[in-house]
């Protein structure tokens, strides 16, 4: 990239800022904590860029250094402050607790987390600040916005069998843990604004849906729908979660952002080939995305996997995919800058982010090899143009997320490519006939069975596959 424009250095600023936070995610504490420093010699650089506007070698150098040390601010300030007020300073003792649950409960096998915002600390001590991660047992159910007061030893997370899980936690801004406190209250309150009555609305329906889908198909069939559809994580079970890791299939079980890349992409091109116009697949599809998140409750990976899927969407629509390079890169510098913390902690954004840089920059260069090799140009027909699609935009996904599948699962399966071939084409179909059939069965219970037919039919051919070629 040559620097011979504001806009060019704008963006080299935005990588000079995502390497600063990377540099700063692996500094030790005892160095990173000083964000003063890290403040005064980001506003020392910025003033001296002043002093050179006529120096362009000069100017060009002091801006990066000051963009970098204000990453390293930045990523400085996000760590937490051992005060009084913040609920994690209490860690290690034996309190009451008063919170409310500020997410939708993580429901597993045999137990359930939730993430409470607490409220007041020991009946004396109240405006604290933070969230504890508590473990409760699968009964009584809560729910969105309820309110606890429980009695509970507060723990600072560890890490458990080689996996960073303090570092996991940190990321969400959790640094408490609780397991199995004694309850001594839950009142289910109905949300005092606008934003805790949509989220519990949202929740409801979620629950309604659930119901509904669990009553139309079998276990297997519902846990992967559940998964896939309204992102239940813990919904497949281990057998089944085992059959895809091993096939190349695990993006397809779970809403990330190379699982909403993905389906995106193939969305866009399967309503091209079914006729749509680009603008009109675009706009569809975006759609689609708005409703996909929303159904989901809105959780922070997906939204940000969201404006990702809606970078590429936009990069589809106008035709070159190098052109949306720069808002990838100024949309993953925007959300470093809100939770810099995600670069190295989040693997759902590193995904995201990888899997959509993969199909603007690899996508073009296998379509133009495999049209090579095989003869889906000559055939010129849309059947074969999305069968290339479906191939090319797979390959580019996983190419470039290879690595932080292989150092965070430690597999990347080889046969992913084909069974990938195999069931990638029927997503956009598996997504239209589960979203119909959730919306028929909402209005005529009765027929239910019927709707959920062609789904089924879908569902059950993936897991033979899932399994077949583990």
């Amino acid at each position: 990239m040559k620097l011979n424009s504001k806009s060019n250095i704008f963006f080299a600023s935005l990588l000079v800022f995502l390497f600063s936070i990377f540099v700063a995610s692996f500094l030790p504490q005892k160095i990173i904590r000083h964000d003063i420093i890290f403040s005064a010699l980001s506003l020392f650089y910025i003033a001296l860029v002043f002093y050179f506007p006529k120096n362009k070698k000069a100017y060009i150098i002091l801006i990066v250094f000051a963009v970098f040390f204000f990453g390293c601010w930045r990523y400085s300030i996000s760590l937490p402050k051992n005060y009084p007020d913040r609920i994690w300073y209490y860690n290690g003792g034996e309190h009451r607790i008063i919170g409310v649950v500020k997410k939708e409960p993580d429901v597993r096998q045999e137990s359930q987390k939730l993430e409470i915002k607490v409220k007041a600390l020991d009946d004396k001590i109240k405006n604290i600040k933070g969230k504890i991660l508590v473990s409760v047992d699968l009964y009584p159910t809560f729910a969105y916005g309820d309110e606890l007061e429980f009695i509970c030893v507060l723990r600072a997370p560890e890490k458990y069998k080689g996996f960073s899980y303090d570092r996991y936690l940190a990321r969400y801004d959790i640094y408490s843990v609780c397991y199995y406190p004694k309850i001594l209250s839950h009142n289910q309150l109905v949300g005092n604004n606008v934003v805790e009555k949509f989220y519990k609305n949202i929740y409801l329906f979620k629950n309604k849906v659930r119901l509904l889908i669990n009553s139309s198909l079998n276990k297997n069939e519902s846990d992967f729908a559940r998964a896939i559809i309204l992102g239940d994580k813990r919904a497949l079970s281990d057998e089944v979660r085992e059959n895809f890791s091993q096939s190349g299939l695990s993006h397809i079980a779970v809403i990330s952002g190379l699982h909403i890349s993905i389906i995106i992409a193939l969305l866009m091109f399967f309503l091209i080939w079914i006729g749509l116009n680009r603008n009109s697949a675009f706009y569809a599809s975006g759609f689609f995305l708005f409703l996909y998140i929303i159904l989901i409750g809105v959780p922070a990976s997906a939204t940000r996997a969201g404006l990702m899927g809606f970078l590429l969407l936009l990069s589809l629509k106008i035709g070159r995919l190098n052109k949306i390079a720069n808002s990838l890169l100024l949309a993953a510098a925007i959300l470093l800058l809100i939770n810099p913390r995600l670069l190295r902690d989040d693997i759902g954004f590193q995904l995201s982010f990888l899997a959509v840089l993969g199909i603007i920059y690899i996508y073009p260069k296998t379509k133009r090899i495999l049209e090579k090799i095989f003869v889906f140009k000559k055939l010129k027909n849309n059947f074969s143009v999305f069968i290339i699609n479906t191939i090319c935009i797979t390959l580019s996904a996983q190419i470039i997320t290879a690595p932080i599948l292989l150092y965070n699962f430690g597999m990347v399966s080889l046969i992913a490519p084909i069974s990938n071939l195999l069931v990638l084409w029927l997503l956009p179909f598996l997504i239209i006939s589960l979203f119909a059939a959730i919306a028929l069965g909402l209005i005529f219970p009765s027929l239910i069975a019927i709707f959920f037919l062609p789904a089924s039919l879908i569902l059950e051919y993936i897991l033979f596959i899932a399994e077949f070629f583990k």
